[in-house]
Formats: C-alpha cells, structure tokens, sequence
C-alpha cells in the first residue's frame, strides 16, 4: 500500500514506517491516497522515477527495486479501489427511480 506524506511525496508503507518511528520520536502523520485520478497521477510519477531510477543506478539496484515496488503497490491500491466501487444491480437503480412499480414491490411473508 503506498502512502502521501505530509510533504505530498509518494511513500511505501516500509518508508512510511521508518518515518514514523523516527529519532525523534514523534510520529509523522501519512494518509492514504482515496482519489482514483490522483493515484493515476502518484502512478505515472512513481513510473517514471522508476525508469529513471533503472538507467542510473542500474536494473538490478536498490534504489530501482525500491522505485518498482512503489510502482507496484500504487497499482495495486488502484486496484483494490476500484473493486471496492459498489456496483448496482439495474433492477435496484429502477426502482430507486420508480419505488411504485409492480417490479419493485416487496411482500412480507
């Protein structure tokens, strides 16, 4: 899962835990990215900091694998969110808009 911090950066959820146990002991606040076309955003800037991160310091680096899995864990949020979005039945959106019909008619037994 990635995290924003309080400075706006893209951070994974490791770099979010180092930063907040740091010397000094207080905890920086990070909170989760909820906004599907932001995190498209946060995406494309993490790919490319990856691919600049690959040419630099080579595919096999610490600092490329770091960049990739950032990449990787916005992907996957994006995902979670978007299978998360609840999706309606067309009967139910129907009868939303027309409660009175004979199709939306509930009995108690």
């Amino acid at each position: 899962m990635a995290f924003v911090s309080t400075s706006g950066a893209v951070v994974s959820a490791k770099s979010a835990r180092v930063a907040a146990c740091g010397q000094s002991g207080t905890r920086s606040v990070a909170r989760r990215v909820v906004m599907m076309s932001d995190l498209q955003g946060k995406i494309n800037a993490a790919m490319k900091e990856a691919e600049e991160a690959t040419k630099t310091y080579g595919k096999t680096s610490k600092e490329a694998a770091v960049a990739w899995d950032t990449v990787e864990e916005l992907e996957a949020e994006a995902s979670h969110q978007k299978s998360a979005e609840v999706k309606k039945d067309p009967l139910e959106a129907y009868c939303e808009d027309a409660p009175e019909a004979d199709e939306c008619r509930t009995y108690d037994n």
